[in-house]
């Protein structure tokens, strides 16, 4: 059973993995990474530092290959408005 406070969990290790997520990110492209538009490259690097965020959002999103585009750009699209934010 799903609880109010079990969701507030939930968001908070989402927030969280999105946190770590994005840190990476500005990290990778700020040393001169590479761009990250494949989903098999993206998924490495959200494998490596934010355990468990892309399978969340294969679960949200789908797993189909179109989904991991969408995916893709959700990431993208999060780390951006964090960067904003800060």
């Amino acid at each position: 059973m799903v609880t109010h406070l079990t969701c507030l969990f939930l968001i908070s290790d989402f927030v969280a993995l999105i946190g770590a997520f994005t840190a990476a990110l500005s990290r990778h492209y700020t040393s001169g990474g590479e761009r990250l538009y494949r989903p098999e490259k993206l998924q490495a690097l959200a494998d490596e530092s934010a355990p468990g965020l892309w399978t969340v959002m294969e679960e949200a999103v789908g797993k189909k290959r179109r989904s991991q585009k969408r995916i893709v750009a959700m990431l993208h699209n999060y780390a951006y408005n964090r960067s904003q934010v800060s």
